[in-house]
């Protein structure tokens, strides 16, 4: 017996239609003419399969085949689509799995064997997940519906739901909520306490909506901490009720399965109010179909298809959405699976209920140059409904999309740690996601003030040496080009009355680059002409750019000094410091005209012990300095990845490299390891630096280690263990200062060494041969360099990039990229790509392949050096790797470049703040020769590394630079 159907009309079970239902008395033919009028809703309802196949006979039963004329189901659960839009049928008391092929009207089983199965879900590979109730098993199988994985030990499921990264979470009947990892047999308990749940979605704010079954109505819950956050239904409808509207006026009785609507908002099976109901964007629930029993048709009450005014629903239990928002539901009373098409809830429909208006989030400060960092607090007004709770954020100026960093709210609030150094809140847009639907964008607005100050307070450890930019900011249109002001550093009282003690040495200004390993925006390339001096326990420096020989200019933003500031070593925790500007004055064009300028509040620097930073964590990279845990600046995220390792290999060629004496720079210096006795590090960021945060970052070294600053400016290392913690008895410092100059002869294990080549023609391509000599006794596992590329003798710049290609028995070395064309680099880590077998004695490395400028002429000439070159036989010997220079050159023979047979290693204790020029000479009666013209210091051992040794007897000294 077929069914037949019309828009307006009920759909007889399989015989043909007998009659329609027309309430009050009206005529049959009088009921007709008006349905056939067209007076409808937009929803139709549509019974796809099960039910009775003859007259008379049961509902229930066990059939595949064509879906609408012979499918029979026995107590249809839960439902899923896949990718294809096939819609599959947790058949729970056949005990089977069930799939529909809608586009050809066929069902067949393709799962059998199971125990009661409740729910199922589908993931993009069309992976099926299924909740075995009566098994208290999760089963995951192929898309050949072959068994691979299995969860265990969950008695009573009732639900399950799919987040985007193929996390499951499970619904029981003992009230509880669970998540179920990709691969981890253990479940992780989310929430327990509720009263026989029986439905779970994931909405789009990564939330899950659940159906308290037995309280009547829905909560909203956050996976990560268990919480409800909100109730969706009246919370007091303790026997259950059906009134549609606001979602904590609403009622229900008996939610059942969950599902999410392409445009964001929830369907619900509303078991025993028979009714599939809507909860919309708008926070509003309605009803999408089914009527009031009372009206049901009277040949099978309770099931009649057509327009959502006449449709009726039963005991309906599962829900599915497909991508254009068709609704697809089953329901249990006749066994049946329904469709329902036109509820607008599709990726270009409505929002279901009325319309959404999502307003704007609001953040503070909404304007300012940040390099230090800025904890941005972020406000969405949009907190009516559970839905609106998605914020969303780009710092580059583009459209934030759901795509884009969310903002992690708890309620309505949330933080945004801004970390961008070269721009400022004007590259912030801000906006909020309900759905599909979006608010404006909050954009950050430019300065409003002319000012110059440092943006906030920070804190320190005792005896770091911290990194503080002073920032300029100016209006709209507004221009800069000279800029004076002084920086009073004033220690300050604290509550038991110590006052924090004076420095002991200057605050000194720093030069600011592109290759920074946080690059700002310079107002000047040049370092500011400074005067620092003391007067008593304060300490004042002041700071100029004089003239438009300065090459000072600041539009919009710039930083106007980064400053040096060294901590006390007898500062002790809670000492602090007030950083006042003062003096302020400038021109617009580097001589008279003028720009109001007016300085910041004072900044207050907090010294703190607890400021700890995990050995090779330094991204993401927020500034120099460790802060105390929650700052918005500093470096870290409390974890080692590839990042990490990125900064370290950077750094290791010369590359993005930290000041030397900052936090950043010796987190990155991680060989020697700690140990616990001392800090690991030895004030260079080398080859086995990066090597060590490699092997951690992949948890095959485990040893992690915490360093922070102790008593009396000691560093000192902690264990860390499981998620990195501060805190514990410091234990001994690594620090040992030696006092005066020493000294000592290096002989490097091996030597890189360039070729000697001649008569190359201009123009021509050049394959220049790079090897290396490793010493007796000696061999190389690991190694890096990088190849720079010189003119002598006015020869013309290298303009096409040159590139470095390994020996054909050697592995491929990584590089770096966005080197300046006469630079390339090559490095084979120990983990990733050693030599095996490790190189001994002579061995050709590869070739180095360059242009030579069309306009070179004869006689002029190239060197080849090699910088930051380092390498090691393994994980814990340190190697010393020299270099022998080579030379090409343009029509005339070679010349021999003068081979260094040992190096000398010279250190010293540099003071902080202070500068020192090494000289050598090869007779103590006669000239000194400049080796190194301007070293800082940082108030640690310092050194000086020469390879230019020969045979010849060499002396050196260092002095202060003038």
């Amino acid at each position: 017996m077929k069914r037949t159907a019309t828009a307006k009309s009920p759909i007889a079970p399989r015989w043909p239609l007998v009659g329609l239902r027309c309430g009050g008395g009206i005529a049959l033919a009088a009921c007709l003419a008006f349905l056939a009028s067209g007076a409808s809703g937009q929803v139709v309802v549509t019974t796809l399969g099960g039910g009775p196949v003859t007259p008379g006979g049961p509902a229930a039963g066990f059939r595949d085949g064509d879906t609408l004329q012979n499918s029979q189901f026995n107590f249809p659960a839960g439902c899923a689509l896949d990718p294809a839009g096939n819609l599959y049928i947790a058949d729970q008391n056949n005990h089977a799995i069930r799939k529909l092929t809608l586009a050809a009207n066929r069902c067949v089983t393709i799962i059998t064997n199971l125990n009661a199965p409740a729910a199922i879900v589908v993931d993009a590979a069309t992976n099926l997940y299924v909740a075995d109730q009566g098994s208290g098993r999760v089963i995951e199988f192929d898309r050949f519906a072959f068994p691979v994985f299995t969860w265990s030990g969950l008695p009573g499921l009732t639900a399950i739901a799919l987040d985007a990264q193929t996390n499951l979470y499970v619904t029981q009947l003992n009230g509880a909520v669970s998540e179920l990892s990709p691969g981890v047999s253990a479940p992780r308990l989310i929430t327990s306490g509720l009263n026989q749940p029986q439905g779970i979605a994931v909405l789009d704010s990564g939330l899950l909506a659940v159906s308290d079954t037995g309280n009547h109505y829905l909560r909203v819950i956050d996976p990560a901490t268990g919480a409800t956050l909100h109730f969706i239904g009246s919370t007091t409808n303790a026997a259950g009720g059906f009134l549609d509207g606001p979602a904590e006026r609403a009622k229900f009785n008996q939610p059942h399965k969950l599902a999410r609507a392409p445009n964001g908002s929830l369907v619900v099976a509303d078991r025993l109010n028979h009714r599939v109901r809507l909860v919309g964007l708008d926070n509003i629930v309605t009803t999408i179909y089914g009527i009031d029993p009372s009206d049901w048709a009277s040949n099978f009450p309770g099931w009649e298809d057509g327009d959502a005014q006449f449709a009726e629903a039963r005991e309906p239990v599962g829900v599915a959405v497909g991508a254009d928002g068709t609704v697809y539901a089953t329901e249990v009373y006749y066994d049946l699976v329904r469709q329902a098409t036109g509820a607008g809830i599709g990726p270009t429909g409505s929002t279901g209920g009325t319309n959404v208006t999502v307003a704007p989030p609001a953040f503070a400060p909404n304007s300012g140059y940040y390099p230090l960092g800025q904890a941005i607090f972020v406000t969405n007004p949009n907190t009516n409904t559970f839905f609106n709770n998605r914020v969303f954020y780009t710092t580059d100026g583009s459209e934030p999309t759901t795509n884009s960093a969310e903002v992690i709210l708890s309620g309505a609030h949330g933080v945004i740690a801004w970390r961008e150094t070269a721009r400022d809140l004007t590259s912030l847009n801000v906006k909020a996601f309900s759905g599909l639907n979006a608010s404006a964008t909050t954009r950050g607005q430019p300065a409003a003030t002319n000012h110059v100050g440092v943006t906030r307070d920070v804190s320190a450890g005792v005896g770091a040496t911290i990194v503080l930019p002073v920032t300029v900011e100016l209006l709209p249109n507004q221009t800069l080009q000279s800029l004076q002001f002084t920086a009073r550093l004033t220690p300050l009282t604290n509550a038991t009355g110590r006052v924090a003690p004076p420095l002991a040495f200057p605050v000194t200004t720093l030069p600011m680059t592109a290759d920074d390993f946080l690059p700002v925006i310079p107002a000047s390339t040049n370092l500011p002409s400074g005067v620092f001096q003391t007067n008593g326990a304060s300490a004042l420096l002041a700071l100029s750019y004089v003239g438009t020989n300065a090459n000072f200019v600041v539009r919009n933003f710039a930083v106007a000094a980064m400053l040096a500031l060294p901590i006390p070593v007898n500062a002790i925790p809670g000492d602090a410091y007030s950083l006042s500007f003062g003096q302020v004055s400038g021109a617009s064009d580097g001589q008279h005209g003028f720009v109001a300028l007016t300085n910041l509040p004072p900044t207050q620097i907090v010294v703190a012990t607890n400021a700890g930073y995990l050995v090779g964590d330094s991204a993401p990279g927020g500034f120099y300095n460790a802060e105390n845990p929650g700052a918005s600046g500093g470096f870290g995220d409390g974890k080692l990845d590839n990042r990490d390792v990125n900064n370290a290999f950077y750094a290791s060629l010369g590359i993005h490299v930290p000041y030397p004496f900052s936090d950043a720079f010796d987190a990155m210096d991680a060989f020697p390891e700690d140990s616990a006795g001392a800090a690991g590090g030895d004030f260079r960021i080398r080859f086995l630096d990066w090597q060590i945060i490699l092997q951690r970052s992949l948890g095959l070294k485990t040893n992690n280690w915490v360093r922070q600053w102790s008593t009396n400016g000691f560093r000192v290392a902690l264990p860390a263990s499981g998620p990195v913690t501060v805190g514990g008895t410091p234990l001994l410092s690594a620090d040992s200062i030696t006092g005066g100059l020493t000294g000592q002869v290096v002989t490097p294990q091996a030597r890189i060494v360039g070729p000697a080549l001649g008569s190359v023609q201009p123009g021509s391509r050049v394959q220049a041969p790079i090897a290396i000599s490793v010493g007796s006794g000696a061999s190389l596992a690991g190694l890096q360099f990088r190849a720079v590329i010189e003119p002598v003798g006015g020869a013309p710049a290298i303009a096409e990039p040159i590139h470095f290609d390994a020996a054909p028995n050697l592995p491929s070395p990584l590089q770096l990229g966005g080197l300046p064309p006469n630079q390339t680099s090559a490095a084979w880590s120990l983990l990733l790509s050693p030599f095996n077998p490790a190189l001994k004695g002579s061995v050709l490395l590869g070739q180095l392949s360059f242009t030579v400028p069309a306009t070179a002429t004869a006689g002029q000439s190239y060197t080849i050096r090699f910088e930051n070159a380092d390498g090691a036989p393994d994980d814990h010997t340190d190697y010393t790797i020299g270099t022998q220079t080579g030379s090409v050159v343009v029509g005339a023979p070679a010349t021999e470049p003068l081979q260094a047979v040992a190096g000398f290693r010279v250190n010293w204790y540099a003071a902080a703040g202070a500068h020192y020029v090494v000289e050598s000479t090869a007779d103590l009666g006669g000239a000194w020769t400049v080796e190194a013209p301007d070293i800082a210091g940082y108030g640690r051992n310092q050194e000086y590394l020469d390879f230019s040794v020969t045979t010849n007897v060499k002396f050196y000294r260092v002095r202060l630079k003038p």
